[in-house]
């Protein structure tokens, strides 16, 4: 039996190798993708108005390239990108950086990657990948109406270097049959003046800093996925409401036209867990010239119940799309964490890229000094 198993595995391979394998042509290519938002205006209750500029995800304009070179088994992937260092994420900030700590280097990607088999990949590096992460995403101006969630709080993607940028894992991907995906992640640490840092010993990294996800794509239907997170403090980030020891879950309905319908939910667990479930869900498609974006992000903790229900409806006229993002913020535990924003905004998008400005008011409740008021003025280029 042992022979037998040992053989039907030799032959399932070889053949995977002979018969599976698609060529690629071996070459590469240079592409980019940047974004930042200008603030002529904005004004924090009774501060003075200030001006600023950032991106919409609360971080430092992002202007970056990326160069990829592919083969049929072997490739790399670098993301180069002027960049400034993260600053803290307060809550009632939209924009939040140190402009100060400024620099060029890698961002998304510095990976090598192989693949002997269509069926198998090996990525090893700086890396994202979001082949099981949340597809409905964020808004233009949601971080400037309110505290609008993201596709990882729908489904988390795999990221190596959540903690620092200078950390490498290593994903190896599965695709056994036809629409199933198998993932597994581990972040080994980082390489440091020639030499090894790692973070915690072997044992750490093997059963802490792992993250094992699998989905399923259902033809015609969507794409159903779990995954389990571990408990490693590598694999944290100060910018999500959520991290330790969970399994998600999710389901992304794209079965009706120009629609996709996408919900997660997160049950922590362990001795160091900080609440004990998170839900969202989202909603982004059209109907002819009417748009709609909704998500419902909901976090559950013993000393904090909350809810944020974001809306942002939308019409396409002959110059652009016109949006009205409304955020209400609910706290069930505390009235006073409870508020509300609104705004108007047009996007007008091009072949390679779009840009929106917007008149955006937020904390219109629970706040002593006055609402937030402000102008971003978003860019946008892809190639």
């Amino acid at each position: 039996m042992k022979k037998f198993t040992m053989l039907f595995t030799a032959v399932f391979l070889l053949s995977g190798f002979i018969f599976g394998q698609e060529k690629v042509t071996p070459g590469i290519t240079l592409t980019g993708y940047g974004k930042v938002v200008v603030l002529p205006l904005i004004k924090a209750g009774d501060e003075d108005a200030q001006t600023g500029i950032g991106t919409t995800w609360k971080d430092a304009p992002h202007t970056a390239v990326t160069i990829e070179g592919k083969s049929t088994n072997v490739g790399f992937k670098i993301d180069l990108a002027a960049r400034a260092k993260p600053g803290s994420p307060p809550n009632n900030a939209p924009i939040s950086y140190s402009p100060k700590e400024f620099s060029f280097g890698t961002n998304d990607f510095a990976e090598v990657y192989i693949t002997p088999f269509n069926w198998l990949r090996l990525d090893v590096g700086k890396f994202n990948s979001d082949v099981f992460r949340g597809k409905v995403a964020d808004s233009y101006w949601g971080n400037f109406v309110g505290k609008t969630g993201n596709e990882d709080y729908i489904f988390t993607r795999i990221k190596s270097g959540i903690l620092d940028d200078d950390y490498y894992g290593s994903l190896l991907s599965l695709t056994p049959v036809e629409g199933l995906t198998i993932g597994g992640y581990i972040n080994f640490g980082r390489t440091d003046n020639y030499g090894i840092t790692g973070f915690g010993t072997a044992a750490d990294a093997y059963s802490e800093n792992i993250q094992i996800a699998a989905g399923y794509q259902i033809k015609d239907i969507g794409l159903v996925r779990a995954q389990y997170v571990g408990k490693g403090e590598i694999l944290k980030s100060a910018w999500l409401p959520f991290n330790g020891q969970r399994i998600e879950a999710a389901f992304a309905l794209t079965a009706v036209k120009d629609w996709t319908f996408d919900l997660g939910i997160k049950i922590p667990f362990g001795d160091e867990k900080t609440y004990d479930f998170a839900g969202s869900v989202g909603v982004n498609g059209r109907i002819n010239k009417i748009a709609l974006l909704a998500r419902i992000d909901s976090r559950f903790a013993e000393d904090s119940k909350s809810l944020d229900v974001f809306l942002e409806p939308g019409y396409n006229l002959s110059f652009g799309t016109v949006n009205l993002p409304i955020d209400l913020d609910l706290d069930f535990e505390n009235s006073d964490n409870t508020n509300f924003g609104l705004g108007l905004g047009i996007k007008k998008r091009f072949s390679n890229g779009a840009v929106g400005v917007a008149f955006t008011v937020r904390e219109l409740i629970n706040n002593d000094s006055g609402p937030t008021i402000a102008i971003p003025v978003a860019l946008e280029y892809w190639f």
